[in-house]
């Protein structure tokens, strides 16, 4: 079955929302950002959206996908309500966002050759197609997708991240085609950087791991220090830990023996303003205790590591 017309959806999002008493305030930018997504060759078809009353302190709106004959839900997304109006979470009804590998099987070490020649392959073919994808949900200014190994081996991971060492900024989840389709189905979809409300399932979003990092903090260097921080880094960290930290790093160790290795990090850098000289917020004294630092396990939100001291202002 073809998809429906442009103004088919226009018109069936309008008595749609009406119908399901959707906030009558919803931003233009929302209704066009919903449109342009389920006119995607990747979307299933026929479906009809239904955006939900957003609360007053929510930052995105949540939009459920259904049939638009059967009216049963097939996927739900957030659009984001802060600046970007971006698509910042997908997902197909009836699956889950897979757990990240916690082992070097995320790259597919030590596969058999023909696994492996059969993983190449399959990059080969579809990286151009995922990147298309995410380019479609977060815009086209994002990293080149790396394939990477599902913990769940009947999906594969598209990862996208600022850099090459693992700092994510959204992963697009895929089940390779069958004989009678075209191409890979998209599952499910989570951009972790544009917004903090939103992330992967299963572990922390940027807003939670933000909370946990300042309530240690302010434990530990006190309230005056903690009312005052600003958030000036959030990373989602999937591998390549040495980069950033030494602490995860002992060489004389292999990693995958070392527990909890490769369980995604939260890493945050937040600054005191007091402590910038350059600006008119600095106050005499500060500028030795400007930066902080907060690992956290992004599963359990278990602090990890924390600074022993402030950096100074101008450090590195």
């Amino acid at each position: 079955m073809k998809k429906l017309s442009a103004l088919t959806l226009t018109l069936l999002f309008a008595l749609l929302c009406l119908h399901a008493g959707a906030e009558a305030g919803v931003p233009t930018a929302i209704h066009d950002a919903v449109l342009g997504i389920i006119s995607q060759d990747w979307m299933p078809e026929n479906v009809m959206p239904r955006i939900l009353d957003k609360a007053e302190d929510e930052t995105y709106y949540t939009v459920q996908l259904v049939d638009a004959q059967t009216r049963e839900p097939v996927a739900v997304m957030r659009v984001d309500d802060l600046e970007t109006h971006r698509i910042l979470y997908y997902r197909l009804a009836g699956h889950e966002m897979p757990a990240w590998q916690r082992s070097n099987a995320l790259f597919g070490f030590d596969l058999p050759r023909d696994e492996d020649i059969a993983w190449l392959e399959f990059d080969r073919q579809w990286n151009d197609w995922a990147d298309d994808i995410v380019s479609s949900l977060y815009g086209a200014d994002h990293g080149k997708p790396d394939l990477l190994h599902c913990a769940d081996s009947q999906f594969c991971i598209y990862a996208v991240c600022d850099d090459p060492h693992g700092d994510l900024t959204a992963a697009l989840i895929c089940q390779a085609p069958s004989a009678d389709q075209e191409s890979p189905v998209v599952i499910a979809y989570a951009d972790v950087r544009t917004n903090p409300s939103s992330g992967y399932d299963g572990y922390l979003t940027g807003a939670q791991a933000d909370r946990i990092a300042l309530d240690a903090l302010r434990t530990k260097f006190g309230d005056d220090v903690a009312d005052h921080l600003q958030t000036d880094g959030r990373i989602m960290l999937i591998y390549d830990y040495c980069l950033y930290t030494e602490d995860f790093c002992d060489t004389d160790k292999d990693p995958e023996e070392e527990e909890n290795s490769y369980d995604p990090l939260w890493l945050l850098y937040y600054v005191d303003p007091r402590g910038n000289w350059d600006e008119a917020s600095y106050v005499d004294g500060y500028e030795d205790a400007y930066g902080y630092s907060v690992f956290l396990d992004a599963a359990a939100g278990e602090i990890l590591w924390i600074c022993d001291e402030p950096e100074e202002y101008g450090y590195g």
